[in-house]
């Protein structure tokens, strides 16, 4: 018996109602395109879809990430949800490579149905920590088609099913596999979550998650390496040499990553890149992505997990080269596990004071100017765990996902 026909006789039959009896969701598909002085949102989809499961509280209590949303009740302007995310978009007006073209970078915002008309507002964060508004949009709930369920065969992993509602949902796709390769997928993703059971924050939250992997299978093997001329047909159009780095494994499909994941609860998302070949990313807000067979596969999902759940910014820099930072000195970032000492007391402070967390210069790609909290961490460097001020970032969004 394979692994994935084990999890089905154990979980399978073990899962609750609860996924069944989900409400809808507001689904809307946004376009960022153009640089910061021409920069273009707009709605390419509008849709309501199956399986809203959360987050328990929808309005965050920080506000992180290059975008902030809101939608409020037309009638009264009551704050239904409102939350942030980050984009490749970000990255990309920042980075200068070979090649550089225009690209419009897609990103799917998940919110509560209303049950009235509402007004949806995105704003953009400015390079001096401001917001502008680059997009509005009223909702009428009764004008909105349904999106079709995802048909991918899911699996339930975790020992249990919590109620969505009141659960970190942790979705699990594949890329890259084929039909005749799915139980390789389904023993890989068996093998993350437990993996991840053990891993500091996520052991001592383990009552409070969901897992799920969901299959989808792929026409072709593996993903698409440009430099080398190698174009697969997958789900998701995963590829390395992202902004003309060798070892930047993402896609830019990211509405297909919606549509895979349409009608599962899902508060994030860990794609499985059917590959040998170290390399993987994360964006805040959206999922992370990396190789799936590669030695240290399971640390870079880890790292990348960092940035897509938590918005922790890399620690890492290399010196005497500011030139890759996205993140200014001269603010205070919105990243929590990195400071430029200008507001440290929204940072870790309360640690610093009590001596459980340091204050050492370089981070973020920075040499000079941004500071991190501790020597080392998985933020930092591979086969690290994350340092306390990390965890503790974890650990609230987490919450925010599954506590009332």
């Amino acid at each position: 018996m394979t692994v994935k026909q084990l999890l089905f006789v154990i979980f399978f039959a073990s899962a609750s109602v609860a996924s069944a009896a989900l409400p809808e969701a507001l689904r809307i598909d946004v376009v960022l395109s153009g640089e910061d002085s021409v920069f273009c949102a707009r709605i390419a989809r509008l849709v309501r879809q199956a399986g809203y499961g959360g987050p328990a509280q929808p309005i965050a209590p920080r506000q992180m990430g290059s975008f902030l949303f809101t939608l409020r009740r037309e009638a009264d302007s009551v704050l239904v949800a409102a939350d942030g995310f980050s984009s490749l978009h970000t990255e990309w007006v920042a980075t200068d490579y070979e090649g550089r073209q225009h690209i419009d970078f897609q990103h799917t915002i998940t919110l509560p149905m209303p049950d009235a008309p509402a007004l949806f507002e995105l704003q953009k964060r400015t390079t001096d920590g401001s917001f502008v508004t680059v997009l509005r949009q009223r909702i009428v709930p009764d004008e909105l088609a349904l999106l079709p369920q995802s048909e991918a065969e899911v699996v339930l992993l975790s020992p249990d099913e919590k109620v969505p509602a009141e659960a970190f949902d942790l979705l699990i796709l594949a890329e890259g596999f084929t039909a005749e390769e799915c139980d390789q997928f389904f023993d890989r993703a068996a093998e993350f979550c437990q993996r991840l059971g053990a891993a500091p924050p996520f052991d001592s939250l383990a009552r409070h998650i969901n897992l799920r992997a969901a299959f989808l299978a792929s026409d072709e093997s593996g993903p698409s390496v440009p430099s080398k001329n190698v174009w697969r047909k997958t789900r998701l159009g995963a590829r390395f040499d992202t902004f003309g780095s060798e070892r930047y494994l993402e896609t830019f499909n990211t509405f297909a990553v919606g549509d895979y994941a349409a009608g599962i609860p899902h508060d994030a998302i860990v794609i499985l890149v059917n590959t040998t070949s170290y390399g993987g990313g994360g964006v805040f807000g959206e999922f992370a992505i990396g190789a799936s067979h590669n030695e240290r596969w399971f640390d870079v999902l880890l790292h990348e997990m960092g940035h897509s759940v938590a918005g922790l910014a890399d620690e890492y820099f290399y010196p005497d080269d500011n030139s890759a930072g996205t993140i200014a000195t001269d603010i205070e970032p919105w990243e929590p596990n990195v400071t430029a000492k200008i507001d440290f007391a929204s940072k870790w402070k309360t640690l610093y004071d009590a001596g459980q967390a340091d204050l050492i210069e370089g981070a973020a790609y920075a040499e000079k100017g941004l500071f991190r909290s501790a020597p080392n961490c998985l933020m930092r460097e591979l086969g690290q765990p994350f340092c306390k001020v990390c965890q503790e970032a974890i650990v609230e969004r987490v919450r925010f996902f599954c506590e009332k």
